[in-house]
């Protein structure tokens, strides 16, 4: 390599690009940035691009400001302070709070995100398919929906998002039923033998618990509220359900080595028609694939494969259906919601939102009653 690439590749050489040097094709520039408290954007006044309409040419604000702000209560009351003009994130409760003041306005545009808990199947005590469904039908996620998310969110019936015009016929709704959940823990041979209140059954000449443990971030406040509504449920059916909450990066780390019974994950993506491959097929049941819960056979590998390279949208997508199909026969996962987001913004300013994360496009920002 040239002399000069490899001084260029020196510590104190590539330090400053992405902090003090910002290098980009975009209709705004760094201006100033201030690490954990403020990153401030200016216009290019010499951007490219600045005669070609709407998308990434939009350069509607002067100047966007990110403020740092690590505590929410601190943010809500800058907010209210007119400090920041927009609040993303904001917990249910308080954007219903909040959005009564006639100085903001609540936005929820639907997020390209799916939750759900995976489900080892690898597991001795998960590994048959009428546990699973037992599972499923012990756990409330109207209610979660209503109590918890306030109605930010409408429940997942399906391996796609509702975004997919294949979705709503590849749905399988799994209602919340105690009696169908004792009705199939029965059948997989659950019974509470010794009175304790949790079912048990012989597995290899021993008696084992329905005792599971449930994993969860415990960042997220919601997800804590699911865990908890679950395991209060599932005790109704004699199914013990510990809450387990963890830090991210060890959760992933749980996720990668399989070592989980129950663990709540979500995925975001684009609203292009889904390659199953890399949830569902078997090539993907490995540590540094994403089949967490070890679904799939010879059929539905085949299955996923032809959709991969069928260009026949009528055809594909009665192939997307098939698959939903012996998904939820197998009951893999168990569906939760495709959330919404939650901005609260300034009145004085018209949003522009979008299904894509953080739900909004900040170029796109005006003022809502502009001056002529």
């Amino acid at each position: 390599l040239p002399q000069s690439l490899h001084e260029f590749g020196k510590e104190q050489r590539i330090t400053p690009f992405g902090k003090t040097l910002v290098v980009g094709s975009g209709p705004y520039i760094l201006n100033q940035w201030e690490p954990e408290q403020y990153i401030r954007l200016v216009r290019d006044t010499s951007f490219w691009g600045a005669g070609l309409a709407g998308g990434l040419f939009l350069a509607n604000p002067d100047t966007i400001e990110f403020i740092t702000v690590p505590d929410a209560n601190a943010a809500e009351a800058m907010l209210v302070n007119g400090e920041l003009d927009l609040l993303a994130n904001v917990t249910p409760r308080d954007a219903i709070r909040i959005k009564e003041d006639p100085m903001f306005e609540l936005y929820s545009p639907r997020q390209l995100t799916r939750t759900f808990i995976y489900i080892n199947t690898k597991d001795p005590l998960l590994s048959d398919i009428d546990t699973r469904k037992g599972l499923a039908y012990l756990l409330d996620v109207e209610g979660f929906l209503r109590d918890v998310q306030m109605g930010f969110g409408e429940s997942l019936n399906g391996p796609y998002h509702p975004v997919q015009p294949y979705a709503k016929a590849s749905e399988h709704p799994v209602e919340f039923n105690l009696e169908l959940a004792k009705a199939a823990l029965k059948i997989a041979g659950w019974a509470d033998s010794d009175g304790d209140g949790i079912l048990d059954r012989q597995m290899n000449g021993q008696t084992k618990q329905l005792a599971i443990e449930y994993l969860y971030p415990s960042a997220s406040k919601s997800s804590e509220a699911l865990a908890l509504l679950y395991a209060n449920t599932a005790k109704e059916a004699g199914v013990s359900i510990t809450p387990i909450g963890k830090e991210f990066g060890a959760l992933i780390g749980d996720l990668t080595k399989r070592k989980f019974q129950l663990v709540q994950g979500a995925l975001g993506g684009e609203a292009i028609p889904d390659d199953p491959y890399g949830l569902w097929h078997t090539d993907s049941d490995s540590p540094r694939g994403k089949n967490r819960s070890g679904f799939g056979n010879a059929t539905t590998d085949a299955l996923i494969d032809s959709i991969r390279v069928n260009l026949d949208e009528t055809s594909r997508n009665l192939q997307y259906q098939r698959l939903a199909a012996l998904i939820a026969e197998e009951q893999p996962v168990i569906f939760l919601i495709v959330p919404k987001e939650r901005l609260l913004v300034n009145s004085a300013f018209a949003p522009m939102l979008t299904d894509r994360r953080p739900g909004y496009w900040l170029p796109g920002f005006s003022l809502a009653n502009p001056i002529n």
